[in-house]
């Protein structure tokens, strides 16, 4: 019988050169903290016990040492051999929190038979014992599971791994005494998997707590569909339910999926609207009511040639800052993002399966004040009017694309290159990630032709 899981103390034939480069775009306490952690759990070649190596990485973190020094000591000192599965997976989930707009990310919904949708409740041990069960009829496969260290998520890291599809052919050849039976197949296998053993792209799929939506690496491989498939196969254990894909266009951000498809007010209240999900448009009992917009109403300059003085300059570029803020953010604030810095080792002390992960970042994480709180990389806008005079029709078609287009279109108000009061709110970003039509000015999301669940 072929082996059909990869325990996570397996040491893949991974490039040293491409681990060390993932290592150095850790952060350093990161680094020293997995140390410690993968010391704790698999032990390493060095002679030191792990409280002597506790007291060099800390004497590391506090004379703030290159990365490069500790995460060559990890490659060259403590694991010479190779970093395990385990320690791989870890380095990966890493990544995905420090770096998180390295990813595309699309989602489904989960329907129940009778056309409502099934509210998923995750239990990580039972969930990914099943799934492993279900994919090893096909393939190799190692999960890491964990819970993200400040949204309401659970990410499940999927890799599957496959042979060279010569290597059943040449075992006969590789036996040296002519013995064929099972016994000794099984045993070239096994010598024949370390050697041969490939590696697919992790493969993520994340659960918001409470909702109905799974949130999923954008591929659409047959290895991701295969995966998927296994995932809704898993979910279906006590009520069958179908993941039928959301239509709408990938995603750069996992905190953007988080707040279009997490259990959020933000979750329809993109742009100018943004002030109603922040609840900052209410009057609060704590705060001067007659500094409230509601009661002030809106600032705005009656003529920008009646004073010229250096002061009177200096207020007309605050209000026009303030306005366009209004305008794409909601608030004169703009955007808060999440900080990611709390140590989930000392959040979490007795560890499992769901605390394995430390972060620990920069607190300046965001600091353009133009960054959206959902940065749409791709949009399609088709304006349609009605030509009076004629009765004829008259389409333009807009195609953005960029890192963050509504936030680019914030910059270049501020740059006084756009006049923000012709800026209709659909080019403000109160649609989020929605394209559509614009008919004579008003918005109309376009729905894609509807498609079936994963088995359709």
């Amino acid at each position: 019988m072929l082996q059909t899981a990869i325990d996570d103390d397996f040491i893949p034939n991974f490039d040293r050169k491409l681990l060390l480069k993932q290592l150095l775009k850790l952060p350093l306490s990161t680094l020293c903290d997995l140390t410690i952690n993968w010391t704790s759990k698999f032990g390493n070649s060095s002679n030191k016990n792990i409280d002597s190596l506790q007291g060099i990485l800390e004497h590391y973190k506090r004379k703030k040492v290159r990365r490069r020094v500790v995460a060559s000591r990890i490659l060259l000192e403590y694991w010479p051999l190779g970093l395990n599965l385990y320690q791989i997976a870890q380095i990966d989930c890493h990544l995905l929190i420090h770096k998180p707009n390295n990813y595309y990310w699309n989602s489904a919904t989960a329907w129940k038979a009778n056309n409502e949708k099934a509210l998923l409740i995750i239990n990580p041990d039972k969930f990914i014992k099943n799934l492993k069960e279900d994919l090893s009829k096909f393939y190799l496969s190692n999960i890491y599971i964990f819970k993200h260290p400040e949204l309401p998520l659970i990410i499940c890291r999927i890799q599957l791994f496959d042979f060279n599809n010569m290597f059943l052919t040449a075992l006969p050849e590789r036996n040296p005494d002519g013995k064929n039976d099972i016994q000794s197949i099984e045993l070239d296998v096994r010598t024949y998997q370390e050697r041969e053993l490939t590696s697919r792209r992790p493969f993520y799929v994340a659960f918001p707590e409470n909702s109905s939506i799974v949130i999923h690496s954008s591929d659409s491989d047959s290895y991701a569909k295969l995966i998927l498939q296994s995932v809704q196969k898993t979910l279906s254990e006590r009520v069958p339910v179908l993941l039928k894909p959301n239509e709408d266009t990938p995603v750069r951000s996992l905190d953007a999926m988080n707040v279009i498809n997490g259990i959020s007010r933000y979750s329809q209240a993109f742009g100018p609207w943004k002030n109603y999900a922040d609840a900052s448009f209410d009057i609060s009992p704590f705060s001067k009511p007659n500094e409230h917009i509601s009661i002030n109403g809106k600032r705005i300059i009656i003529n920008d040639d009646d004073d010229k003085s250096a002061n009177s300059s200096n207020v007309i570029k605050r209000i026009k800052l303030e306005n366009n803020m209004l305008k794409f953010k909601g608030t004169k604030e703009g955007v808060r993002k999440i900080n990611i810095e709390k140590s989930i080792s000392e959040r979490n002390k007795t560890g499992g399966l769901l605390s394995d992960i430390d972060v620990t970042t920069n607190k300046n994480k965001y600091p353009s004040p133009y960054t959206s709180l959902i940065p749409i990389s791709k949009v399609e806008f088709t304006m349609i009017n009605t030509i009076e005079e004629s009765q004829e029709d008259v389409a333009i078609k807009f195609k953005l694309k960029g890192n963050d287009i509504f936030g680019g279109l914030h910059q270049l108000c501020d740059q006084e290159l756009i006049d923000v009061s012709k800026v209709p709110g659909w080019l403000a970003g109160e649609n989020g990630i929605s394209s559509g039509k614009i008919i004579n000015g008003d918005f109309q999301k376009e729905f894609k032709r509807k498609r079936g669940g994963l088995l359709q």
